[in-house]
């Protein structure tokens, strides 16, 4: 080897692989604690 040091990075570009979380949508959660009344404005408010 020439003895030159090339940063791995530097010599192509990198690009991040697909994964399930780029599909993803954030929802809002509910608990058991929570009435059918507040589930609904919960998710009527979402859409």
């Amino acid at each position: 080897m020439s003895g030159v040091l090339v940063d791995p990075s530097a010599a192509r570009p990198r690009f991040r692989q697909p994964c399930a979380e780029d599909l993803a949508m954030p929802t809002p959660s509910v608990t058991t604690d929570q009435t059918n009344q507040d589930v609904l404005e919960v998710f009527a408010a979402h859409r």
